[in-house]
C-alpha cells in the first residue's frame, strides 16, 4: 500500500468519526428538547387538574427520561 492511500484512509475515517459525533450530539440535543417539551405539557396538565399539587408528575417524568435514555443509547 502506498503512503498516500494510507493517509487518505486515515483522514476518511477521522472525517467519518467527526460526522458520527456531530450526528449523535444533534440527536441527544433533540431528545433533551423533546423531554423538556413533554415535561412542560405534563406540568400544565397536572396543574389544570390538581391545582398546585404535582401528583404523578415525578413518576411520569422518570418513565419519560428512562425511555429517552434507552433510545439515546440504542
Amino acid at each position: 500500500m502506498s503512503l498516500e492511500f494510507i493517509a487518505a484512509l486515515v483522514f476518511t475515517n477521522i472525517g467519518g468519526a467527526i460526522a458520527a459525533w456531530v450526528a449523535l450530539n444533534s440527536r441527544v440535543s433533540a431528545n433533551e428538547q423533546l423531554t423538556d417539551t413533554i415535561r412542560s405539557k405534563i406540568e400544565k396538565h397536572d396543574h389544570a387538574i390538581y391545582g398546585n399539587g404535582r401528583k404523578g408528575l415525578n413518576e411520569r417524568v422518570t418513565v419519560l427520561e428512562s425511555t429517552s435514555q434507552r433510545k439515546t443509547n440504542a
